[in-house]
């Protein structure tokens, strides 16, 4: 059964994006009213949840963000700015902190979606402000980006 519903707290501007992480609690991930990436999680399964945690400092964000998490149970979050280029920030272990907000480029119109393939890699797909859909993917799991390509 469903308990009542509680305010976790924050002013969002997206709806969230959810993961299980490795050790089976949930976290939050959401554009601000504000432009910010937020995260929310869990202290145990089942419990409570901390935040908001603001997690960028120059703000700019719009939209729903992407999140997938490394078979490590490393997360990453990918987020798309008001110009349409897309931020990424990642964990390099699991519950570890996240990066500083790197630029992966694009003229990325709406929302994406990301997946974690076999190897470990990460691709993503979005559909670009001229209405074409794009790709971008790492060649090898933790690696670089290859730049937004026509699908």
């Amino acid at each position: 059964a469903f308990t009542k519903s509680a305010s976790l707290g924050g002013h969002t501007a997206s709806s969230p994006a959810a993961i299980v992480t490795a050790n089976g609690t949930i976290a939050l991930y959401a554009t601000g009213s504000n432009g910010h990436l937020y995260a929310w999680a869990q202290k145990s399964p089942d419990g409570s949840f901390t935040g908001p945690s603001q997690l960028t400092v120059h703000g700019g964000l719009t939209g729903t963000p992407a999140v997938v998490q490394a078979a490590n149970g490393a997360i990453s979050v990918y987020a798309r700015t008001a110009r349409g280029m897309v931020r990424a920030k990642w964990q390099s272990k699991a519950g570890g902190p996240f990066s500083s907000s790197a630029s992966l480029g694009g003229r990325i119109a709406g929302g994406m979606a990301a997946l974690v393939d076999d190897s470990g890699a990460v691709s993503l797909y979005a559909t670009g402000t001229d209405g074409r859909q794009y790709s971008d993917r790492q060649a090898a799991a933790g690696g670089a980006f290859g730049g937004w390509a026509v699908l």
